[in-house]
């Protein structure tokens, strides 16, 4: 893997951050392998535009792009956000775990957002992720939603079947896209980590924020299918045929392909 400056140390950094984060996550939620990919065309990051306040806490960004769009209102000590899209009730918590108190974390949760517990470094955005922004029916599956998704399952399982707790269950959600999530961050934030888990949809939302992702994500890491076995239908998500022709046009923005394994937390 290429690396330019400090590249190296800080991707190690945020891969371990995750492996500490995410100790506790359940091995159910891993239906396919993992990806991760790191960006290396901006490791030197670029001056702070933050004004110097008495109490950065209580002074918030109300500027707008050049397109005008709104941008989130963060505290003007933030200086790098993680994105956990699909996060379920134990999002990743990178900022409280590494980046200290000059971060935040969004998790992006459709299903279970009530129940995620309070962090004053998190906020959480109760919505689902895919290509066009609108409202989806979406179905519920497995303790505590993990499984749950847009898209219809490919097979009979024992997370899928369940009548008494629910499963198969249709809420209606609504939807963003992750190009308008990335467009809502102000500049002078740096995304530093983006995880999607999000149940065949996950190609899907990076294709569709591709543009926007070469310009504000430095990792991402990604559930993605392998073998010609995939776990719902309708959707594309495999490694092979959709994941590394993606990757390598994205390649020439900056991003390399590090590795994929079936179980995350046995290689992290």
């Amino acid at each position: 893997m290429l690396v330019k400056g400090n590249a190296s140390g800080r991707r190690n950094n945020i891969l371990q951050s995750v492996k500490d984060a995410s100790s506790s996550i359940s091995m159910m939620r891993l239906t396919g392998a993992v990806l991760v990919f790191c960006c290396i065309i901006d490791f030197t990051f670029k001056p702070s535009l933050r004004a110097a306040v008495a109490d950065s806490t209580n002074v918030l960004d109300a500027t707008k792009h050049k397109n005008n769009v709104s941008l989130l209102d963060l505290p003007l000590s933030v200086k790098d956000v993680a994105i956990n899209v699909g996060s379920n009730i134990d999002p990743i918590m990178l900022a409280d775990k590494k980046y200290g108190p000059c971060a935040h974390n969004i998790a992006v949760e459709p299903i279970v957002a009530n129940k995620i517990p309070f962090h004053r470094q998190l906020s959480v955005l109760p919505a689902a992720v895919s290509s066009n922004p609108g409202v989806m029916s979406m179905r519920i599956y497995n303790v505590n939603g993990v499984s749950s998704s847009l898209a219809k399952p490919a097979m009979t399982d024992f997370w899928n079947s369940k009548e008494s707790r629910g499963d198969g269950r249709l809420v209606i959600v609504p939807v963003i896209t992750l190009s308008s999530l990335l467009n809502s961050i102000p500049k002078r934030i740096n995304v530093a980590f983006l995880m999607t888990d999000i149940q065949g949809y996950d190609f899907m939302a990076i294709k569709e924020a591709k543009n926007t992702l070469k310009e504000r994500v430095t990792h991402i890491m990604t559930e993605v299918w392998y073998g010609d076995v995939y776990t719902y239908s309708g959707v594309h998500n495999d490694l092979c045929r959709d994941w590394l022709p993606l990757m390598t046009e994205m390649g020439e923005f900056g991003y390399r392909y590090l590795y994929y394994d079936e179980f995350l937390f046995n290689v992290l």
